[in-house]
């Protein structure tokens, strides 16, 4: 179980799920379940902590969803 919560995730790995996550909000503003588990469990084990802050935005979209305009203001913020 250690061994599990002291992984680091490869940076190739994030940055591809990042883009799918991306990809898939641009397309319709809608992301998967599936990708938004992909992105949060890279963005929890990056070895940079700017990749961990990151999980605000993944949260709001499991928790809160929100309309695209929403999000944007948000983002502005």
């Amino acid at each position: 179980m250690e061994e599990l919560l002291n992984e680091v995730v490869p940076q190739e790995d994030l940055e591809r799920f990042e883009r799918k996550y991306l990809h898939e909000f641009e397309l319709d503003g809608e992301v998967s379940t599936e990708t938004k588990f992909e992105y949060a469990f890279c963005l929890v084990r990056s070895r940079y902590t700017n990749d961990i802050r990151k999980m605000d935005d993944v949260i709001i979209f499991i928790i809160l969803p929100l309309e695209t305009h929403e999000l944007k203001t948000i983002q502005k913020a």
